[in-house]
């Protein structure tokens, strides 16, 4: 587990070490580390365990420059301290704050950088949308994309499960989920890994990024079109939805919709993907959890962990 910490000026570099217990009377360790580079893609768990054992709380000049903490207690204080380490301000030294991930991407993504208590109201606004009895409801639609790949493959007896399911699956539902046409899964898809996939700066990864200006193009008009014509969706709700009596920032909607999409369409990929591949390096669990199905839950909760 790693936290990164934008450190662009002397009073975050100060209170960035003094947080994690690291004397400003010595000169900061200064490491080579990036956490976009091909060396580490290769062996990011063997780089991190390095790091913990050598130097866990580490600056790296790499993305402008960011403070890489490795220690569980480090990372739990860096995320529960929201007054030392937040992502709600303009950085110290004057430069407009475009986000807390490192590189910018071409869109931010404010609803997982917000603070308490505004973080605690937009969740209490969002939290139900996700609870166990709305995806209960939504099952019969997931029931219908899964069959849907299961349907593409099995007559010829094999099937890729990244392409032909862990991919398509989450990202038709994610879309479906929103309100927003399942048919351009593909569309969606794809920029939003290649963004996270391919080195910053490279050809690849500024393609990507303009694959997902393209479908936040969409989704502003999609946006438009659910004040005009509202829907039962998630955009109506966004669209509709008021916060403190008054209604959600538009850039807000925006920012929340994209961050959805990186969530649905790649993060649960991945998950997916790592379960069936966990599942296929043990055999032997597929038989145990078919044997009592009240131990899946735990599964899933293992594989989320």
């Amino acid at each position: 587990i790693v936290s990164m910490v934008a450190a662009n000026s002397g009073r975050t570099e100060l209170s960035t070490a003094n947080a994690v217990g690291v004397s400003m009377t010595e000169p900061r360790k200064v490491i080579e580390f990036d956490h976009h580079s091909g060396e580490y893609a290769k062996d990011p768990v063997g780089m991190m365990h390095t790091l913990r054992e050598t130097c866990p709380v580490a600056y790296s000049e790499a993305h402008g420059g960011f403070w890489a903490v490795t220690r569980y207690d480090d990372v739990r204080r860096v995320a529960y301290e929201t007054e030392t380490f937040s992502s709600r301000h303009d950085l110290p030294n004057g430069t407009s704050f475009t986000g807390a991930i490192l590189p910018p991407p071409p869109t931010r993504f404010r609803p997982i950088e917000m603070d308490p208590p505004e973080a605690t109201r937009f969740r209490r606004l969002l939290n139900p949308l996700f609870s166990r009895q709305a995806i209960e409801r939504f099952r019969p639609r997931l029931e219908e994309f899964t069959t849907r790949c299961l349907d593409e493959r099995i007559e010829s007896g094999a099937i890729d499960f990244v392409l032909d399911l862990t991919n398509p699956l989450p990202s038709m539902a994610t879309l479906a989920f929103l309100g927003l046409p399942v048919e351009r899964w593909e569309a969606y898809a794809m920029p939003y890994h290649n963004m996270v996939a391919y080195p910053p700066g490279s050809d690849d990864w500024v393609s990507a990024c303009e694959g997902v200006q393209r479908c936040i193009e969409e989704v502003i008009e999609a946006v438009a079109d659910r004040r005009e014509n509202p829907r039962d969706d998630l955009l109506t709700l966004l669209v509709t939805a008021e916060l403190d009596g008054e209604p959600i920032e538009y850039d807000l909607v925006i920012e929340t919709v994209s961050s959805l999409l990186a969530a649905g369409l790649d993060t649960t990929t991945g998950a997916l993907t790592n379960a069936l591949s966990y599942l296929g390096e043990h055999p032997e669990l597929r038989p145990w959890l078919l044997e009592d199905t009240e131990r899946i839950p735990t599964f899933i909760e293992e594989v989320l962990r």
